[in-house]
Parts: structure tokens; C-alpha cells; sequence
């Protein structure tokens, strides 16, 4: 048959529209066959040497895909049981997400397939099956976990046409009116510090039950948000540290606030104390463990209480959210007191990037996912519009 030499490496036709093609990285005979034209043979090796001379060869695999996830998977379990980031690792519960979206709706149809031969085509046949029956987000983050950079000679997943990012259309923000209908109806009940918290700070309810009381400057009027809870099946829940440098912030509180702290805090000294709240007596010499938490879980452990224990997030929304159908504000989410916190700020001039530091967000994705329309804003907008009306006259 036929060969031809390219560069560093060679073409040899054996057979219609089949070729051969060699290449050498660091001395070492590489080979892979090709269907197509002449041009399609050349140009897939010069895509080989190319990527030798940059030193990003990858050697030819028999991997199939399944094989693989398991490997990668498996990598990404170290040393997650801090549940606390590394580079270049993620949490466990994504990673769990990641293997719950792989072994359920890529691995059925492509798992048996090798690696270095999955095609764009067969990545976009399985996306516009999912586009089916998952949401948009959920398709994305099967795209996501699919394939890693690197991993194959060609990337198929990233020539396959990638779902559609589907601007957030839920969330509601509530009116000055309704927040403080809302905080009255929780008024002596366990949940209303909870809830006036995420009103008050917009944190997210993972970030509030992590948030420990060394993170809470009574005297400055400030907390500071640096890690959040994180539900996963292999090592229950654990601490977490932001996804970004923009999940760690110190911002201020209302007074309102610090003083439904504080309270929170006295009752957690006499706990500590042993003593009740009828009972007159100096606390000051009264400290709690370092790794004391502002709102730990309300049951005891073996009879004492346990101020280091995590809360359950999934109970708490569930009561919540009752209490909130009882107050008349059905379907009301507890992320929703984010989406108020965020919406009211905006509404009343406070610039973007503050709002956005503030919640730990980008200014983009605050916009996008938390900037509800109000009433307030409409009559604060014809105000405002009759005043130019007026200058124009």
C-alpha cells in the first residue's frame, strides 16, 4: 500500500478510505487508524503532532467509558471526609452528583463505548434525549460531568452542542408589608432567629446553620460567612468551604438583628450554665466550645445539649414552609427570604456590585437570579419618569 510521510510521522493507505497513520512522541512509535480521505488522514496527523510538539499527547486507550468514570471517580473521593475543597477536587456531594447523573442517564447508552472513540454525535443524541424528560440545569450539569478536560485525544463533549442555560424564572420577593407580616407570625417560636437572619443577611440556609458563634461581632454589628453544610449519603452532613472566594465575606447587620442574637447567645450561655432563664445570675465567666454553632440542633444527644451538632436542613425547610402556608404564603420557599433580602436592596439604590459582595454572588448572576419585579419599584420608576416628564415641559 501506499505511504506518505507528513512531518514527524507517516500515512499509509490499506485499503479504500482506510489509513494508517504513524506518528513518534519522544522517540516512541505511535499508530492509529482512520476512516475517510487522504485530506481527513493528513489532517488528523498533523492534529497528532501537533499536540506531541506541545507536549499534550494522550496515548491510544481501549478504556471504555464506564471503566473510566469509575477511575475518575474514584480519584475524586480522596480525602473528602472534611468535606473541606482542594484543588482540583470538588465536594463530596457533587461528586455524588456527578456519579448519580452518569450511572443514570449516560452510562446505559455510551458506558460500553471506548473513551477515544465517543463522537460529538453520539454526546448530542444522548442530550437531546435528557432535553426530554430533566430540566435544562440538569442537563448542564450531565454535560458538565460527562467528560474532564484532557482526558481523550479529542473532546467530544466539548464540539457536542451544550444545552441551553435557562435564565431562573422562580423566586419571589416579598414587600416590606409581607416581611413584616411574616417575622411577626414567627414571633416566640424556634425559627423566627432562623428566618429573621435570612431576611435580614440574605444568606443562604446552608450558610446560616454552619455559621458558628466566633463568627458573629457583637460589637461591630457584623458576621462573617466562610463555610456552609453540605448533606451527603457517604458521610452525612459536613462542613464546607465556599465554591469561590466570593463565599467568604464579612457584612454588616441591623441592630434588630445583633439584638435577636444576642438573645440567641444568652439562652445558649444558661444551657451552658445549667441554669434557667427565671434564674438571676452573672454569666460573664460563662464561655461556650469553640465550635459552638448559632443555631445548632434543638435535640439532645444523651441528655446534654449539644452545641456542635449540625441541624437537619431538609426538617427545618419542611417546617418552615408549613408555617409559612399557615401565615398565608403558600409556595414561598425559605430561598425566597434571599431573593427579598437581594430584591429590596436594588429596589432602594444600593449599588449592584455591594448587593452581589454582599450575598457572595457575581453582579451578573444577582441580577439574573435574584432581581424579582416589585410594585415598590414600579411606583419608585413613574416617579421618576414623571420628573423627567416634567423637565421636558
Amino acid at each position: 500500500m501506499k505511504r506518505g510521510n507528513y512531518g514527524s510521522g507517516s500515512i499509509e493507505q490499506r485499503g479504500p478510505g482506510r489509513f494508517r497513520l504513524t506518528h513518534y512522541v519522544g522517540g516512541k512509535r505511535h499508530r492509529e487508524w482512520i476512516n475517510g480521505t487522504r485530506s481527513d488522514a493528513n489532517r488528523r496527523l498533523r492534529e497528532l503532532t501537533a499536540r506531541a510538539d506541545a507536549g499534550e499527547h494522550v496515548p491510544s486507550s481501549r478504556t471504555t467509558l464506564e471503566a473510566w468514570v469509575t477511575e475518575w471517580l474514584t480519584l475524586l473521593a480522596r480525602g473528602e471526609a472534611s468535606g473541606m475543597r482542594r484543588k482540583g477536587r470538588v465536594t463530596p456531594r457533587t461528586r455524588e452528583r456527578y456519579q448519580e447523573l452518569l450511572a443514570s442517564y449516560v452510562l446505559p447508552t455510551l458506558g460500553s463505548c471506548p473513551i477515544q472513540k465517543l463522537t460529538p454525535t453520539q454526546i448530542d443524541h444522548v442530550y437531546i434525549e435528557l432535553e426530554q424528560r430533566l430540566s435544562s440545569a440538569t442537563v448542564r450539569h450531565v454535560h458538565t460531568a460527562a467528560v474532564r478536560k484532557g482526558v481523550l485525544v479529542n473532546n467530544p463533549a466539548g464540539r457536542a452542542d451544550a444545552p441551553c442555560k435557562v435564565d431562573p424564572e422562580v423566586g419571589r420577593a416579598l414587600s416590606v408589608e409581607e416581611v413584616t407580616r411574616l417575622l411577626a407570625g414567627f414571633t416566640g417560636t424556634v425559627y423566627h432567629p432562623i428566618v429573621a437572619t435570612a431576611v435580614m443577611t440574605g444568606a443562604r440556609l446552608s450558610e446560616i446553620l454552619a455559621l458558628p458563634w466566633s463568627a458573629v461581632n457583637f460589637a461591630a454589628n457584623t458576621i462573617t460567612i466562610s463555610r456552609a453544610i453540605e448533606r451527603t449519603r457517604e458521610f452525612g452532613t459536613v462542613i464546607k468551604e465556599p465554591k469561590s472566594w466570593r463565599g467568604r465575606r464579612t457584612i454588616s447587620i441591623d441592630p434588630t438583628l445583633t439584638a435577636i442574637l444576642k438573645a440567641q447567645h444568652m439562652q445558649h450561655l444558661r444551657l451552658r450554665a445549667g441554669v434557667s432563664e427565671q434564674t438571676v445570675v452573672s454569666l460573664g465567666a460563662v464561655r461556650l466550645p469553640a465550635e459552638a454553632l448559632v443555631f445548632p440542633a434543638t435535640t439532645a444527644r444523651d441528655g446534654r445539649f449539644d452545641f456542635a451538632r449540625i441541624r437537619n436542613a431538609r426538617a427545618l425547610t419542611k417546617e418552615i414552609r408549613a408555617r409559612f402556608r399557615k401565615l398565608g404564603f403558600a409556595g414561598l420557599r425559605f430561598h425566597d427570604l434571599r431573593v427579598t433580602h437581594a430584591t429590596a436592596l436594588l429596589d432602594r439604590g444600593v449599588p449592584v456590585h455591594t448587593v452581589a459582595q454582599r450575598l457572595g454572588n457575581r453582579p451578573d448572576v444577582l441580577l439574573r437570579a435574584y432581581a424579582k419585579h416589585t410594585s415598590g419599584a414600579d411606583e419608585r420608576t413613574n416617579g421618576v419618569l414623571a420628573t423627567l416628564a416634567q423637565s421636558l415641559g
